[in-house]
């Protein structure tokens, strides 16, 4: 063995042991998914915003943060830091570490070296870009993306070197000193003088170098055209910047260098570039700063939500952005440039890093398509994670993926599946795929896709041939290394004979394990042989524990010192199940993690799991392949290495769930429009709310404060407190309009989905569904009840008016009917609530990809609608009713019976059922309107009802007629007795005021004169009382009638010693001075009857007691009342 392979083998085995024995953080908040916004990320630069360069690397940190869904913290100084200043930043961000999870950092100086690895010390993740790589690994930084710039100074030599024979070559220098610029002169130097020892035999390369002032321009140019003055000698010159190079070319055009000295460049600006193009300059370097921006955010957003990362390179320790030569054949589009220099704004962002409108037209990521072909079929749960993150980055990166899983094939048919579909997503013009290499059946088909310029990444296996193809990446575990470190601690672990077992016939992956671990026990043997590899069924455990048995070829005998490598987690259970019970002295060790494995870690049956950790080779190509999509930039890493790592312990319960969801993180789901009440319009709704409460206590007030008032007393006062009640309880249910939550359950944060967790909100929103029935209906019922008794009293009053009998409306008389009405109105509800109540339901309205993005909820129940309509129904047909007597007793005048205002507010009510229930049904899916309608229906309903019966009075009241009795202003006229008209003597009424008097239907029988100043039906309720002696012919002064005056409803009290004499025939008057008629004659005896027998009129409040003064009338007139005068009338 030589000493080479040795010391190599050393070092790989260091290597795996540090890695065992590096503590790993448990990933934490994996249940249900990661919920990235709650991370944050801060990075300190040393680049000042006063240089473009740095603004285009900080607008690509911010996008890449807006692609992973965390927060960065990022703000460029005015120019460029100072080491001092820098390291002071990092210090105090050290002190704040609890408020971010992850820090990125540019190294340029010892000075920040030292701060940074106080930060790591401190426990924060640290992540690295641009300058400082070459010390990443020495301090502990987990990920460091930049141009490595010795090897950047290395490829300039080199091309110079490949364009002619270089014998002088010269470097001009910034005078800023900084560790990249110190690492790209030696890179240039070292790479010529190697270049000599090699290729051109005694003749040394002398390398020049100068500095120069960049504030100082003519000490700048001065310098330069001195090189060039002294004979064109350089056969190359490379130049640090874009400045240097304007005045390098001026100097060499002065002094006719152009077709001598070779002229290269660092960076890529399009002023370089235009020279590369016009030929005046041979190459640019370019450092892709792009991607140093968005890969450090991409690797510190998946470290601190999964604990997971990219190994650093062994070789190279960093992820090398650069160098890259751009020489005239490969110089970026004009667009690409313009691109690069607005740094690649993604849709909807159309700035430039300056802020300004860029000029390159945003990149829509929905239009790239990336697919990919693995041989992973279903059954192997090794490839579950893989293709979980694949997926999960296509969602973070916004673009479509085209990735199928191959069932299971006994035939490994699979592999030529494979190789028609890589060849039919590239000729279908996918923008990046990305494949495994499990066979050489697929290389035609990863050859054509070359040919059709589509970027191809390899994962998992197939290393070598992806070298061999020059593929841009391969993305995975170095499997011989894996081997060989499996089989050193199994030796260790005193392994005496070694054994592969490979679940999948012909897989290279699966083979070059099996390498790395024969070649291990053959060099760190210590006694040990490896006794080959062999096949092993991957479904059938039986079949599995006969072929290992029978490799052993010693079944039943001690199988001590026996040591099988698992090269996959789907052998666990079989080899869990047959071998160990059989020969629990074996030792064993396998590839990859699942529960199986971490049981037999923890059970002691197996060494350690290798973790060449999964997701991150499902996740990666999708990242690097979106990005060279769009911006033409891949890292210039081969080998992007995602393990081994030796897992000797069970993970935490945190990480088994991690690790079971496959770090699922929280989907972005579409913004769902649940249709919410407005804020505004519950705004209006506590006004409307307020105003009726308001309102109803501003009419509580008045009728307390005018309770003696005639106005307040003659309007039946406990029905208007009834009324105010009603009100109130329906107003309540204008709130409860407003409850609305979510849904029933809980919904899933990433998928949406309902989980069976029931929403907390659920049981006050169903409370509030039936809360608005109750306090509505009832509310109506009381109102209505109310209303309804004033009109039966009115009609009952009017009856008996009109029947010529005393009747007295006690509360007795119209109560019933309000408990009807309340009763009928509280079964329906509570048969309702005990049946089928209403519940909180949501409807979906629309869905996109599978995600809710409108619903509306409501309250409903399977048998609700029945109950509604019964309800509304029931309203309808009382409505009807009272309407009906309403109108009957409409012309009674409202200063006592409220008929016309009861009428018109009846007709209200009637009108917003009939109104309001259609179009509740036509606007339920928008719960704005919906809310609306039904709020306002509330309002102007009640509104009405106490606009109509309240402020009338209310306005009486204010105007000073509140305690004025309609009925004491005298109506009959007892000084004008014509003697020669025909009329009665001393009385001047119409024919219905005789009638109503009388009994009896007078119609037609008086001239219009008389009729024009009498009083008619309406004055029903109205006749005055008097008190007309035998000898009264004198007129009742003011003051009397106003004492003795009724306030309410009247009725005759006849006498019942005395009778009526009979009606005569009724002859019709033909003019004025016709004889006196047969009526005269009547009316004179009903005259002196009525004297003789002193009828009295009085009149009656609500609870049938006498108003005013009684003079002249006995206490047995006042007690001849009700059903008595009902018989004396018979």
């Amino acid at each position: 063995m030589s000493w080479v392979r040795q010391c190599w083998a050393l070092c790989l085995l260091f290597l795996f042991l540090a890695l065992s024995s590096c503590p790993t953080t448990q990933a934490q908040k994996c249940d249900p998914c990661i919920e990235r916004s709650e991370y944050n990320l801060k990075a300190i630069l040393h680049g000042g915003s006063d240089d473009s360069f740095w603004l285009e690397i900080q607008a690509a940190m911010r996008q890449a943060a807006l692609d992973m869904r965390v927060n960065l913290e990022l703000e460029l100084s005015p120019e460029t830091l100072s080491p001092e200043e820098m390291a002071l930043r990092i210090v105090a961000a050290i002190d704040s570490r609890d408020s971010f999870d992850a820090l990125i950092v540019t190294i340029p100086s010892p000075e920040v070296k030292t701060a940074v690895k106080s930060a790591i010390d401190s426990g924060i993740p640290v992540f690295g870009l641009n300058l400082g790589s070459e010390d990443a690994r020495s301090i502990g930084v987990r990920g460091f993306v930049a141009q490595d710039e010795y090897r950047a100074g290395q490829a300039a030599a080199e091309e110079f070197a490949r364009i002619t024979n270089v014998t002088n070559a010269l470097l001009i220098h910034s005078d800023i000193k900084s560790q990249g610029l110190e690492a790209r002169s030696r890179g240039f130097v070292d790479a010529f003088a190697n270049m000599h020892n090699v290729t051109f035999g005694t003749n040394a390369t002398v390398v020049d170098e100068i500095f120069v002032d960049a504030t100082d321009i003519f000490g700048k140019v001065t310098s330069i055209n001195r090189v060039f003055e002294e004979n064109c000698r350089y056969d190359a010159v490379m130049v640090v910047d874009e400045d240097t190079l304007q005045v390098a070319l001026a100097a060499s055009q002065e002094h006719n260098c152009g077709g001598i000295t070779h002229i290269g460049a660092f960076d890529e600006t399009p002023t370089i570039l235009s020279e590369v193009i016009a030929g005046n300059v041979a190459f640019g370097v370019s450092q892709q700063h792009y991607l140093q921006g968005v890969l450090p955010v991409y690797m510190a957003s998946i470290y601190v939500t999964t604990q997971k990362t990219l190994a650093l390179p062994v070789d190279e320790d960093v992820y090398l952005a650069g160098p890259t030569i751009i020489r005239k054949d490969n110089v970026p589009t004009d667009a690409l440039q313009q691109c690069a220099k607005d740094a690649f704004p993604i849709c909807p962002n159309t700035k430039n890093p300056s802020g300004d409108e860029a000029i390159c037209e945003c990149t829509d990521k929905k239009a790239i398509r990336i697919g990919g072909v693995l041989h992973g079929i279903t059954t192997d749960t090794f490839w579950d994670p893989v293709f979980a993150s694949a997926r999960q980055a296509a969602d973070d990166m916004d673009v479509e993926l085209a990735l199928i899983r191959f069932q299971p094939d006994a035939n490994d048919q699979i592999y030529f599946q494979m190789a028609a579909r890589i060849k039919a997503l590239c000729e279908d013009g996918v923008d990046g795929i990305f494949v495994t290499i499990p066979s050489d059946v697929v290389l035609d088909s990863i050859m054509r896709c070359k040919e059709l310029n589509v970027p191809v990444v390899s994962i998992n296996s197939g290393g070598d041939k992806s070298l061999e193809l020059d593929l841009l990446n391969h993305i995975g575990m170095v499997e011989y290394s894996a081997g060989y470190g499996a089989g050193t601690r199994m030796v260790a672990a005193g392994m005496k004979k070694g054994y592969c077992l490979q679940h999948e016939f012909g897989i290279l992956s699966l083979i070059e394990r099996c390498r790395g671990f024969e070649d291990a026990i053959n060099e760190f043997g210590q006694g040990a042989t490896f006794q080959g590899s062999f096949d092993v069924s991957r479904d059938n455990k039986v079949e599995y524990g006969l072929q290992v048995e029978a490799a052993v070829a010693n079944p039943n005998g001690d199988w001590a010192g026996v040591g099988l490598l698992l090269t996959g987690s789907v052998q666990v259970p079989a080899y869990t199940e047959f071998l160990v019970p059989k020969h629990p002295e074996v030792l064993a060790g396998s590839f990859d993690l699942s529960p199986d494995v971490y049981a037999g870690i923890d059970g002691g049956t197996l060494l350690f799991g290798i973790d060449q950790v999964p997701y991150l080779q499902g996740n990666t190509p999708v990242y690097t392949l979106t990005i060279e999509a769009y911006t033409k930039q891949v890292l210039k890493n081969h080998f992007l290495e995602t393990g081994p790592s030796f897992v000797l312990s069970p993970p935490s319960d945190d990480q088994i769930i991690c690790e079971g969801n496959f770090y699922q993180v929280c989907t972005e789901r579409p913004e769902e429009d649940y249709n919410t009440i407005s804020e505004g319009l519950h705004i209006f709704g506590f006004a409307a709310l307020g105003i009726l409460l308001g309102l109803c206590a501003c009419c509580l007030a008045w009728m307390i404060s005018c309770r003696d008032l005639w106005v307040v007393r003659i309007s039946q006062p406990l029905f208007l407190y009834i009324i105010l009640f009603g009100t109130v309880v329906s107003s309540i249910a204008i709130p409860f309009l407003g409850f609305e939550t979510e849904y029933r359950f809980v919904q899933d944060i990433a998928s949406g989905e309902l989980t069976s967790v029931v929403n907390p909100e659920i049981g006050t929103v169903d409370a509030a569904c039936m809360a608005v029935p109750w306090l509505y209906g009832l509310g109506f019922a009381i109102t209505f009840s109310a209303m309804f008794a004033k009109i039966q009293r009115v009609r009952l009053i009017y009856r008996a008016g009109v029947e010529m009998r005393r009747k007295r409306v006690e509360l007795k008389d119209v109560a019933s009917i309000m408990v009807v009405i309340m009763t009928i109105e509280g079964a329906i509800l509570l048969t309702w609530q005990l049946y089928d109540p209403h519940q909180w339901e949501r409807v979906v309205l629309q869905e996109d990809e599978g995600f809710t993005t409108e619903s509306y909820g409501y309250c409903t129940s399977d048998s609700g609608n029945y109950f509604w309509m019964a309800i509304v129904a029931f309203h309808v047909v009382c409505l009807l009713y009272a309407l009906v007597l309403a109108f009957q007793t409409k012309d009674i005048n409202a200063e006592y019976a409220e008929s016309g205002s009861l009428f018109l507010a009846v007709m209200f009510m009637f009108q917003t059922q009939v109104l309001v229930i259609p179009l509740v049904a036509l606007v339920q899916d928008d719960s704005n309107v919906f809310f609306f309608i039904r709020c306002i229906a509330v309002l102007l309903q009640n509104f009405t009802v106490l606009l109509l019966l309240f402020v009338p009075k209310m306005y009486k009241t204010l105007k000073g007629e509140g305690n004025v009795n309609p009925a004491n202003q005298a109506r009959i006229d007892l000084s004008a007795r014509a003697t020669n008209t025909g009329r009665i003597s001393g009385v001047n009424m119409t024919n219905a005021s005789l009638a109503s008097r009388y009994g009896g239907d007078m119609s037609g029988q008086f001239d219009a004169d008389d009729s024009s100043r009498g009083f008619g039906l309406e004055d029903m309720g109205t006749l005055l009382r008097r008190t007309d002696t035998s000898s009264s012919q004198d007129k009742l002064s003011s003051e009397e009638a106003q004492e003795k005056a009724p306030e309410k409803a009247l009725a005759i009290i006849p006498n019942p010693k005395k009778t009526l004499p009979p009606t005569p025939p009724i002859t019709p008057l033909n003019n004025r001075n016709s004889s006196v008629s047969s009526v005269d004659v009547w009316a004179s005896q009903c005259e002196r009857v009525d004297e003789e027998s002193e009828e009295k009129v009085i009149a009656e409040n609500d609870d049938g007691s006498a108003i005013g003064t009684d003079e002249g009338v006995n206490k047995d007139d006042k007690e001849n009342t009700g059903e008595e005068a009902l018989k004396d009338l018979a």
